[in-house]
């Protein structure tokens, strides 16, 4: 606490801005004396001018040695070191103001070099974006016009080929009922044949009608619902025909009639106009 004290009471330099003032007060007050001594005189009783004016010299003379000797005191004084205070804050100033302008260079630098070429890139990028989206619009477009050709398309190939399946149906049942009606006037000719004892020919016609009859099989099970037993029972009566011809005409005339019979059942269930 004494320390502390004493550190209290220590009495500070005065800076040469109050030495200054202090030889002026001074001056003034030394001033300020010899007028009022100037005046107590005058009021006694003026002095003759010669005594006037040696004075006055004297007072500028002294004067002008006390002005020589304050500057020479002022001028032998060691320079006052500046408060670091004010080191600090002026320090902290200039800092602050070189920040300042770093950072608008920097700035300035970043929307040249940065900035300026990142902002053209994005609007070339966008305009080529909108480009390829006008692209991608049109392709679409175009997309769906070839598709709507192709459903078109499609449908005119279904259409054709349902219009074929149709024809193709009605080409084999046309075909069919020839065969039919070929083996059918076979069996028919080889009858008359065989009535008016014409052996030979009547055996002609029966075996031609006999090559028939599996290809006419082979389209009735194939387009209706022929057993292919049935075209084998018929296949089985020319057979038995053609043996018993010579031996036997008047069975063989029987079971033609029975084969012109049941060719024409088949005529009638599968191809009769309605």
């Amino acid at each position: 606490m004494d320390e502390l004290n004493q550190l209290e009471t220590v009495p500070e330099e005065p800076t040469e801005e109050e030495t200054v003032s202090e030889e002026m007060v001074s001056k003034e007050q030394g001033l300020e004396e010899v007028g009022v001594e100037s005046a107590g005189a005058l009021e006694e009783g003026t002095p003759p001018a010669e005594e006037s004016a040696e004075q006055t010299g004297l007072e500028e003379e002294g004067t002008q040695y006390e002005d020589a000797a304050a500057v020479e005191q002022i001028a032998s004084q060691p320079p006052v070191a500046e408060k670091p205070k004010n080191k600090f804050w002026r320090r902290v100033l200039w800092i602050t103001v070189g920040l300042v302008v770093a950072a608008l260079i920097g700035a300035g630098l970043t929307y040249n070099f940065l900035y300026m070429p990142m902002k053209t890139a994005w609007q070339d990028t966008s305009v080529q974006v909108n480009v390829a989206n006008t692209k991608i619009e049109s392709l679409q477009t175009e997309l769906s016009d070839a598709q709507a050709q192709v459903d078109d398309l499609e449908a005119q190939i279904s259409t054709l080929e349902e219009e074929n399946e149709v024809a193709y149906d009605a080409r084999m049942e046309s075909e069919t009922h020839v065969i039919l009606l070929r083996v059918l006037s076979d069996v028919y000719a080889a009858r008359q044949a065989l009535e008016a004892e014409e052996s030979h020919t009547a055996r002609l016609f029966l075996l031609r009608a006999g090559k028939k009859i599996p290809q006419l099989g082979e389209y009735l099970s194939n387009n209706f619902d022929v057993m292919p037993q049935d075209m084998a029972n018929l296949k089985t009566r020319v057979t038995l025909i053609l043996n018993g011809m010579e031996s036997d005409p008047e069975t063989a005339l029987l079971d033609l009639d029975i084969l012109v019979n049941s060719l024409s059942q088949l005529e009638n269930a599968y191809f009769a106009v309605p």
